[in-house]
């Protein structure tokens, strides 16, 4: 029986000291830029009407949203050094 307390006290005492190691310290990341933290477009609402120039500029706006994207993806790649 008292082989087990032993071992049980020097488990808990071994816990304790798991609050004495420094946390990591956090890395200070500079800002991305302005130019890829833009919010997306809205998507239009393309009538019949309106047809194929609203569904142009839809997908322009589309495409010109994702290359911000991909832009802050190569930014966030380059600043954590992978």
């Amino acid at each position: 029986m008292r082989p087990i307390w032993i071992l049980m006290a020097s488990a808990c005492l071994l816990t304790a000291c798991g609050g004495l190691t420094p946390s990591p310290v956090t890395p200070r990341l500079p800002p991305p830029p302005d130019e890829i933290t833009r919010a997306c477009h809205a998507p239009v609402v393309v009538t019949l009407a309106s047809g194929e120039r609203d569904w142009l500029a839809d997908r322009a706006a589309l495409m010109a949203c994702r290359a911000r994207h991909g832009a802050m993806v190569d930014w966030a790649a380059s600043v954590s050094g992978r």
